[in-house]
């Protein structure tokens, strides 16, 4: 009997494992099985007789997702200092393990795997170390490197030096000695981040004296306290066998999953502290010493929170807990609410003297009174819930239906702008945007949090003779409990009640799908409270406690869901009030501290011990530069080109032509899919590139934002977020800027309004998204448009300090191409500059200066609605973005697409029926020379940026290079202690207009970089790339890319402590893909390739495919285009990598030997590395943005 999980059946067979043989079986205790109805699958629970290791091995039928194999691994890790000891183990095992010797199996992983899911995360108290793929081959060997990682790792003090931290000599003065180490560098750039710190704090204030009151991923301040004795012991104490937890999903054998677990914990984990330095294959420079001497830097009083963390080192020589893997208790309820006040980094210009905290304080006063920095306080008012316990019988025992029903109320007082706690904070304009969001479940204990960002006191009512910290700690604290009390005592509107339920039912059906595998999905969900002790396959179920969440809230809603607030919330006093308060001179005087604290150690330090820890750091340097041998890297097994699948995944489309009457034709692309669960997906896209002005690009994404949160001509705006919760699964509009193959200096500009709804309710889905589209009031609503431009001010923000890089790459995009500058008009730094100086002028207390704020922005809206409803009107869209027109687009079932393709096209039809017979409002329709225009060129065009008022654009850049001018470098300075480093050129020529007549894409469109080249950018970015910007160089992530349409190709890093060292890196990668140990090693390519066809056949959920789809048809992809680039990936050679670096150098042939380059960092950072002088003032070739501040020159 076959031991393969079997196809879906309308009535469950009995479970495979029943097939395994006894042998192998009898080392197992099924403790439970149980069929998932949710899942079609069977789960069965496990425990393993001679450890007590828990495994969840779940048969998945092929049809059910089964066909994406999951596994993952997890261990309770719960820290108890603030060193990142966790984190900084999950880097660690990674790199090399007993069977897998070589340096770094999980990049050889990434290297030569069909992977769909390759990662590992560390959580307040849990690792995991998660892995899918659709190969079942591939799948095995990357369980069992996984497996030899995480019991058998390789745990050298070269590891901690790498991964963790080290003291190592400055490369400007080898005198000086700096901290460094992955994990290092990027808790630096968490830690550089407001809304993070924030977060932190919340959790620790929450959780004082518990592992949830330390930082897991360890405080930058802490890191260099992890000694390497207790980087082991932890291992040790806390990876043993007992403590696991494992998950299994999937179509894969289930007797080879119990064969490879019971192998693994039967062996268990290294114990033996010699054994891993050992294992290091190259020993100690003599003299190492062990840097716990560092310890005596540590800032006490700590410089963030407020309250010292005491740091206990693990003896050596502790007993092994052989305990349950159930950790600490849950925290003890307090009897009283607290509150907490700390700081955070504020923004500091370039011209700023962070020396001088008299003067950075009174600048900080005179900003806050007058309104106008964007750092403002945060305030959240925070909540520990119970554990919830493990069974009916515990004290603090939570119901699944009770669990679901919180999930609910969270929605309810926060899920929409229109929720009342929602809308009561952004209503007060105390502050920018809404912290906190509501209930999280990821730790034992849930929380409950929510208040404000961005408040000012003067935005409270405080004066300068008040406390002003107790002020607006006050004001957000009273206006969320008042809230909450009057929200529980009124009750909430039916409507409102059945809209987040239908919500809550979509989001838990849709569990798992898009790009996370179900599988992954699952183990993720469970993982959190498995650790615990509760039950891990009742946690994937939710049809019961759905079916009773309904029943109780039909039966009073009032009553429970009142009930639900008064017990977790106002009758609740383990509570506490976090403020986090900017400010300007905190950044300095922690890096001071750190500089201190190095010089310090340094200065105590012996010359011996010095030229030991310089040559220590040396060796380190010389170890990551070698190349594995040939026999480690043998030890990681990967599949052969032949194991590789040569038909490329076509979605099945249907094309029609449909006519709206006298109005014009509809262009409908129709995808019956399987596997949607009974949910449509449809979609309206209208191109206004033909119509919108260049000086209107930037209120594209407002329009967007308005069109679906203000309402309509019928309803306000909390009665249409109640019809859109329960008549649908969402209501969603964007604006897109997408290429044209073969022009560089054409783009198409689209408004893109879309939904989903189940099949029966399309109807009411596309009347939705009619009457949003005819009569939403956009700004008509002045307080809408004041709260919705102060939220997008606030998340613009935020992503420059969490994405810096997407920030640089946008910069670099708009001098790349027109629609790399569309894109950035609209969602980078001119869009940002843009939003602020609109919420100003909305905000004036020049009432005047405010009302024509308001009219304008109407104006414009109306005039951007014309030109979509004029869009409707217009003839059909065409592939390929030669033409300008509407399209719509439909995923269902096959029972379900023709219908749901009818109601969307009924909506063009009403959009082009109420189209603007002659010209639009102050749309510059009648001037073609001033529209965006497809179809139109940028140099017959004015140009969005130069339309703002702004330098840098498409045009421009292209102008300047004809002149003969260098390439751009630009600095963007952040309040931040890393960097994110781009660089970017064409280094690819584009086929010209049209379709190609001749080669293996003939018919397709003209895209401007090879197949090929997507395998050699692999090979780079997982080579060269990994090995010296984050082996070396100490930066969290960094990559190459190619743009296959416009012929880019780009580089980036990601929380990097250098700037000038990775723009070398990057300058030797041409070099490095034509090197014999590089791209022209043909072991190599296959490795990569493999890798390369595994990111293309990543699953996707129906709605995904069909948005491939569509991308594809725009384009002007045909189907044979597809199989014909994948042939050509398939067939990748080292020819592959050296015509990715003759691009690379064409890309860099600016005058001075470089691409443009485009950097987000820190002042201090940006000083050190010479972009600007100690004027604050740009050095010469470079252009200084103060993101905070304004364009400097």
């Amino acid at each position: 009997m076959s031991s393969k999980a079997p196809v879906a059946a309308t009535s469950p067979p009995a479970p495979v494992v029943d097939a395994v043989p006894q042998e192998l079986l009898s080392r197992f205790r099924v403790v439970k099985r149980e069929f998932l109805k949710e899942h079609a699958a069977w789960a069965v629970l496990l425990e393993h007789a001679a450890t007590g290791a828990q495994l969840v091995s779940i048969e998945a039928p092929s049809a059910g997702g089964g066909d994406e194999k999951v596994f993952g691994i997890a261990f309770p890790t719960e820290p108890s200092d603030s060193t990142g000891v966790a984190h900084i183990l999950e880097h660690s095992v990674l790199c090399g393990s007993e069977r897998y010797p070589c340096k770094e199996p999980f990049a050889e992983l990434l290297r030569s795997s069909q992977q769909t899911f390759l990662n590992a995360m560390t959580y307040p108290d849990r690792t995991v170390y998660p892995v899918a793929s659709l190969n079942e081959q591939d799948f095995r060997n990357l369980v069992g490197v996984y497996l030899d990682a995480v019991f058998r790792p390789r745990l050298s003090p070269w590891t901690l030096m790498q991964e963790g931290w080290r003291l190592e000599p400055s490369e400007e003065d080898k005198s000086r000695f700096k901290l460094s180490g992955v994990v290092y560098s990027e808790m630096k750039g968490v830690y550089s981040s407001a809304d993070s710190l924030h977060a932190m704090a919340c959790g620790q204030a929450l959780f004082p004296g518990q592992s949830y009151g330390v930082s897991s991923g360890g405080d930058p301040a802490a890191i260099p306290s992890l000694s390497y004795a207790d980087f082991v012991g932890f291992h040790r104490r806390n990876y043993q066998p007992s403590k696991a937890r494992l998950f299994f999903w999937g179509d894969d054998d289930v007797a080879e999953r119990l064969r490879v677990v019971d192998e693994y914990l039967t062996l268990g984990n290294i114990h033996d502290e010699e054994a891993h330095a050992n294992g290091a294959g190259d020993p100690l420079p003599s003299g190492w010493k062990d840097p716990q001497s560092l310890t005596s830097w540590w800032p006490p009083g700590g410089a963030r929170t407020g309250e010292a963390t005491a740091y206990s080192p693990a003896s050596p020589s502790d007993v092994v807990d052989e305990a349950s893997a159930a950790a600490a208790a849950a925290a003890a309820p307090w009897t009283e609410p607290r509150t907490i006040r700390v700081e955070y980094p504020a923004a500091v210009s370039a011209e700023d003297d962070a020396g001088a905290d008299a003067a950075a304080d009174a600048a900080s006063a005179a900003a806050e009174a007058a309104g106008e920095d964007s750092s403002g306080h945060f305030v959240t008012v925070c909540w520990a819930l119970p554990d919830g316990g493990v069974g009916p019988g515990d004290a603090d025992y939570v119901s699944d239906a009770d669990r679901l029903g919180l999930q609910l109320v969270s929605a309810l007082l926060l899920g929409t702008r229109t929720a009342p706690l929602h809308k009561a904070l952004v209503d007060s304009a105390m502050g920018t945007a809404v912290t906190g969001g509501g209930l999280a479940t990821h730790l034992r204990q849930g929380v409950f949090e929510a208040g404000l960002k961005g408040v000012w006191p003067a935005a409270v009512g405080a004066g300068p003779e008040d406390d002003q910290d107790a002020a607006v700690q006050a004001a957000v604290q009273s206006l969320v409990m008042d809230t909450l009390a009057a929200t529980a005592a009124a009750g909430f509107d039916a409507d409102h009640v059945e809209a987040e339920l239908n919500t809550l039912e979509f989001a838990v059906r849709e569990f798992g799908a898009g790009g996370t595998p179900k599988g992954l999905s699952l183990f993720l969900g469970a993982a959190g409270s498995w650790i615990y002790g509760r039950d891990p396959i009742d946690e994937m179920k939710f049809e019961d406690a759905l079916a009773e969440l309904r029943g109780r809230v039909e039966a009073d809603a009032k009553g429970y869901l009142s009930g639900l607030m008064q017990r977790f919330l106002l009758d609740n006093k383990h509570r506490v009030t976090v403020h986090s308060a900017p400010s300007r001179t905190l950044s300095a005087r922690l890096n001071s501290a750190e500089e201190a604290g190095v010089a310090s150690v340094v200065s105590g330090m012996t010359p011996e011990d010095q030229a030991v820890a310089a040559e220590a750091a040396a060796a380190l340097s010389r170890r990551q530069a070698t190349p594995d041998t040939e026999q480690a890297l043998a030890s990681v097994p990967v599949l052969t080109r032949d194991a590789l699948r040569r038909d490329a995944v076509i979605v099945p489309r249907e094309e029609r032509l449909l006519s709206l009457g006298d109005a014009g034709r509809c262009q409908l692309l129709a995808h019956a899919l399987p596997g949607t669960n009974g949910i449509a997906h449809v979609a309206v896209s209208l191109d206004l590139g033909a119509r919108l002005p260049a000086h209107l690009v930037q209120w594209l994404p407002l329009f967007a934002q308005l069109l679906t949160t203000t309402g309509s001509a019928t309803r306000d705006d909390v009665q249409m977020s109640h019809r859109i919760g329960a008549a649908t699964g969402g209501v969603s509009a964007s604006a897109h800027a997408s290429p044209v193959p073969g022009r560089r200096d054409v783009a198409r500009l689209s408004l893109t309004v879309g939904g989903k709804a189940l099949n029966h309710r399309v109807g009411d889905l596309a009347a939705i998204m009619q009457e949003l589209l005819l009569t939403a009031p956009l700004a008509a609503r002045q307080d809408l448009l004041r709260s919705q431009v102060r939220e997008s001010v606030a998340a613009t923000e935020s992503a420059l300090l969490s994405a810096g890089h997407r920030h640089a790459m946008s910069v670099l995009g708009a001098t790349l191409s027109f629609p790399g500058e569309l894109a950035h008009v609209m969602g980078g730094l001119p869009q940002l500059r843009f939003l602020r100086q609109l919420r100003a002028r909305l905000e004036s207390k020049d009432a005047a200066v405010a009302a024509a704020a308001a009219a304008e922005a109407q104006e414009v809206m109306e005039a951007i609605r014309g030109m979509a409803l004029a869009a409707a009107a217009s003839d059909a869209a065409a592939p390929g973005g030669a033409d300008s027109g509407a399209l719509a687009t439909v995923v269902a079932g096959e029972d379900a697409a023709a219908a749901a393709g009818d109601a969307v096209c009924a909506v063009l039809r009403a959009l082009a029926e109420q189209a603007p017979a002659a010209g639009l409002p102050g749309s510059g329709a009648a001037s073609p020379s001033g529209v965006v225009g497809v179809g139109h060129s940028v140099s017959a065009s004015l140009s969005p940026m130069a339309a703002m008022g702004l330098a840098g654009g498409f045009a421009e850049a292209e102008a300047a290079a004809a002149a003969g001018e260098g390439p751009r470098r630009v600095a963007v300075l952040v309040p931040t202690s890393v960097s994110y480093v781009c660089e970017a050129g064409i280094g690819f020529a584009s086929p010209g207009e049209g379709v190609l007549t001749e080669g293996p894409e003939a018919g397709g469109a003209p895209l401007a970089a090879p197949a090929e080249s997507h395998v050699a950018s692999s090979l780079l970015s997982l080579g060269h790339l990994w090995d010296s910007v984050r082996v070396q160089g100490n930066a969290y992530g960094a990559g190459a890319a190619v743009d296959a349409v416009g012929g880019s190709v780009s580089f980036w890093s990601y929380r990097d402590p250098r700037i000038g060292g990775t723009l070398r890196d990057y300058a030797t990668s041409s070099t490095w893909l034509r090197a014999g140990t590089g791209g022209s090693d043909p072991d190599a390519v296959d490795r990569a390739t493999i890798s390369a066809v595994g990111g293309m056949d990543k699953p996707a959920s129906p709605s995904d495919k069909g948005s491939q789809s569509t991308s594809r048809w725009l384009l002007g992809i045909t189907d044979e285009q597809v199989q014909a680039r994948r042939d050509a990936v398939l067939g990748a050679s080292p020819q592959s990598a050296a015509e990715l670096a003759d691009a690379i150098d064409q890309a860099r042939s600016g005058t001075d030997g470089s691409g443009h380059v485009c950097v987000v960092t820190g002042k201090d950072i940006a000083r050190a590395e010479g972009i600007i002088g100690a004027d604050g003032k740009a050095a010469p070739g470079w252009q200084v943005v103060d993101a905070f501040k304004g364009e400097r020159a």
